[in-house]
């Protein structure tokens, strides 16, 4: 009920929605795009763990046919204890981090989209 029907949407099976390489995902961003769509909304369950590996991987897959990734963090969560600050991340919690990691590569990281 998130989403509106006209709303184009895929439900990744696994940790990265590139794989497994048969689940229609490559094929399903390469029919949006050629219907003119050139921008992919990201959310998930887990920020700093299966949205910010698929968002980078969809990010480097289709970095040559300028698709813009975009990580809505109000589509997104994480444990509560994912955004605790850690040494284990430079003083920085999971979630800060993951968000880091997905500007590096390019992905575009938002508060919340807004829907026109």
């Amino acid at each position: 009920d998130i989403l509106d029907r006209n709303q184009l949407y895929f439900i990744k099976p696994g940790n990265s929605v590139l794989f497994p390489n048969t689940n229609g995902f490559r094929q399903w961003v390469s029919r949006c795009m050629d219907h003119g769509k050139n921008t992919l909304i990201m959310g998930g369950c887990t920020l700093n763990s299966c949205v910010r590996v698929s968002s980078i991987e969809t990010s480097r897959k289709f970095r040559n046919k300028n698709l813009q990734v975009v990580v809505d963090l109000s589509l997104s969560g994480a444990r509560a204890k994912n955004y605790i600050s850690s040494p284990a991340f430079y003083g920085l919690s999971a979630v800060e981090a993951a968000v880091v990691q997905m500007l590096d590569e390019g992905v575009q990281v938002v508060r919340e989209i807004e829907w026109n």
